[in-house]
């Protein structure tokens, strides 16, 4: 009598990767690379954000004398970090980012910080990144302003501070003269920038 001997069942083998699906993966992973690198090459780079003092004319792209409101300012330098109403007729509006306050004002009874009604009065801009048309920037030392603006003088601004005049201008009234741009300083370094124009708002 032949003994029975019962057969054993054989388990599946293990699916395992061979080399040539290794390097078919390996080559779409660097395909995938490839397209992405492109797709980001293919796009614009971001602008780079202007931080130029143009005399008492523009600011950044902020142009002071032919739109000098409070929307024009925002238009151009986003959204503020500060407004605060000030008096009756002024109010301050910040950009703490650029280092950049800006006073607007309305002598006709009109919202000063509204964005049509006000109207630019002044601007202190310290922010590191700022510099003039003429290449004189914040943390500059006095001797490159001096060098940059020969005609610079260090003097009382009028309202209530000092320091170089860069731009002088004319009262409309005729009679004296204002700093349209000033430097302020400290130790011997360029602080800040002043810039100073009536825009309206009567």
């Amino acid at each position: 009598m032949t003994a029975c001997v019962p057969r054993v069942k054989e388990s599946p083998a293990p699916d395992v990767e061979t080399d040539d699906s290794d390097e078919r993966r390996s080559m779409r992973l660097a395909l995938a690379f490839a397209l992405l690198g492109a797709a980001g090459a293919a796009l614009p780079a971001p602008a780079a954000a202007d931080t130029v003092v143009r005399s008492d004319e523009r600011i950044g792209s902020f142009r002071v004398k032919t739109d000098g409101t409070l929307g024009g300012a925002r238009n151009a330098f986003g959204v503020s970090s500060r407004s605060v109403r000030t008096s009756d007729a002024t109010c301050s509006v910040t950009w703490a980012r650029l280092g950049l306050r800006i006073g607007f004002y309305n002598l006709g009874g009109l919202p000063p910080c509204g964005r049509a009604t006000g109207h630019f009065s002044n601007a202190s801009i310290a922010g590191a990144q700022w510099r003039t048309g003429t290449g004189l920037a914040v943390g500059n030392r006095v001797a490159r302003l001096r060098t940059l603006y020969r005609g610079a003088r260090y003097a009382n601004d009028g309202f209530g501070g000092e320091g170089w005049w860069l731009v002088t201008r004319r009262n409309a009234t005729g009679s004296g003269t204002y700093p349209g741009l000033l430097a302020r300083t400290r130790a011997g370094r360029v602080t800040a920038f002043v810039v100073r124009y009536a825009a309206g708002g009567d």
